[in-house]
């Protein structure tokens, strides 16, 4: 019985991964005309040439935010009815909640700004540095090499040959802007004390330091118009989310709302209000011809800086810093998307000037999802430099022992799957084993061990 119940599900995971390959383009598509339908226009950002359409969960398709494409996924293989919710859940999946969340978020920015803005020291003349500079370096902080960091030096470790390049031959003439983010167990505090640090040797600068007052003023008024434009459109938009497989139409507004709420009237939103307005400030200080070095996910936050770099002539290029699964969707796009076939700035994807890539493998793969030839170059694998003595890795046969290492990507409920599968296998060779658990540095291994209630010493 047991294995004729391991057989069924094994079934079940091979048709949903070859379904979840083969609906990939169309899945792409469907997301394009969601967008071209009226909704690019009827969120076009007042008084410019872009929409906010670009900067919701949807037109990102990032299976780390959104578990919408692994839902329709599965409902396309067993159709069902929408699920019932408890009471509980289906307060958390109305507008009203999400637009109280996304107000929530708001004021947590603003009292990170005020705390950067009061701790921070010297803006003016960082600024003066900004303005003068050949090189922008745009990334996540602070992933930072720990000893050069104890010597008050900065040093990205995501593209370390390049910053060390910048180091000896521009030196005095970039800067860092940075993003914070909780990582290696260091928070925004952390963040605003470490540029403090840095910046007496370097020019750095967190993102939250460019918010002016007028902007706090301003993204109320935006998160209130977008909010509202949203709800007294809902009815309309909800009809039209149609999903067509196998000939026939099925309406999917039950898996996309959460995003459709999250995105026009809740904290991506509100997130996304505050990039809009921060890389606007920033830009305009920028050097004309000067060049953006910028990681790219293809994430709203960079979507705001192309269209404001381009807006101000500058030179955008953004590095892929690791390899590029086929579904890590927010890096694909439809073909019409990326610019062809239409004049309309509007309705093309905010992207770089160019790509760099970190192998031929990856820029194959992006100029097959429409990405043009002369805008997609390999730049190598800079965050993987230690690999390329391999001599120095290779252990001899008879000094090998029993360690198996896993690395863990940055979705924890990837992971806890990956630690319960761990758990099954090597549970009766756990004398014979030693395993290695390699965290990514966003992700809590230790507490998600807890929770599953997993063996770890």
């Amino acid at each position: 019985m047991n294995k004729l119940v391991a057989e069924e599900q094994s079934e079940l995971v091979i048709k949903f991964h070859n379904l979840s390959f083969s609906e990939k383009k169309n899945y792409l598509q469907f997301i394009y005309e969601i967008g071209r339908n009226g909704l690019m226009s009827l969120f076009k950002f007042p008084g410019e040439k872009f929409s906010l359409w670009w900067f919701s969960l949807l037109a990102e398709k990032s299976p780390l935010k959104s578990d919408s494409y692994e839902r329709l996924i599965s409902e396309l293989l067993h159709p069902k009815n929408e699920p019932s919710t408890s009471k509980r859940a289906l307060l958390k999946e109305t507008p009203l909640f999400h637009f109280l969340n996304g107000l929530y978020a708001i004021y947590r920015f603003i009292l990170k700004v005020i705390y950067a803005k009061t701790i921070i020291k010297d803006f003016k003349g960082r600024h003066k540095k900004l303005v003068n500079s050949d090189y922008t370096v745009v990334s996540y902080f602070p992933l930072m090499n720990k000893e050069k960091a104890e010597n008050g030096i900065f040093e990205n470790k995501y593209i370390a040959p390049f910053h060390r390049l910048l180091e000896e031959k521009h030196q005095g003439k970039y800067v860092h802007l940075c993003l914070s983010v909780d990582i290696d167990g260091l928070g925004f505090k952390d963040s605003v004390k470490l540029v403090n640090k840095f910046s007496k040797n370097q020019t750095l600068f967190l993102l939250e330091e460019f918010i002016k007052i007028r902007h706090i003023f301003l993204v109320h008024f935006y998160y209130v118009y977008f909010s509202l434009l949203f709800i007294f459109n809902i009815n309309r938009i909800k009809k039209n989310i149609l999903y067509e497989y196998e000939g026939k139409n099925y309406n999917v507004w039950h898996i996309l709302k959460n995003d459709f709420y999250i995105s026009f009237c809740g904290h991506n939103l509100a997130s996304s209000l505050w990039y809009i307005l921060a890389f606007k400030e920033v830009t305009a200080g920028l050097k004309k011809n000067s060049k953006v070095v910028c990681i790219c996910e293809m994430q709203g936050w960079e979507k705001a800086f192309y269209i404001f770099a381009k807006k101000n002539d500058l030179i955008t290029i953004g590095y892929q810093h690791t390899i590029v699964p086929e579904l890590i969707l927010n890096y694909f796009n439809h073909p019409e998307e990326i610019g062809k076939g239409h004049d309309r700035y509007i309705e093309k994807c905010p992207m770089p000037d160019y790509l760099a890539t970190v192998g031929n493998i990856s820029a194959e793969l992006f100029k097959k999802y429409g990405w043009p030839d002369e805008r997609v170059f390999v730049w190598g694998s800079q965050r993987f430099e230690s690999f390329k003595e391999p001599n120095k890795l290779i252990v001899p046969w008879q000094d090998k022992e029993n360690y198996f290492v896993c690395a863990f990507s940055i979705s924890a409920s990837d992971s806890k799957r990956i630690l319960l599968l761990l758990e099954r296998a090597f549970k009766e060779a756990a004398v014979n084993y030693k395993i290695y658990l390699k965290s990514h540095p966003s992700l809590n291994i230790p507490k998600l061990v807890e929770q599953l209630g997993c063996y770890c010493d």
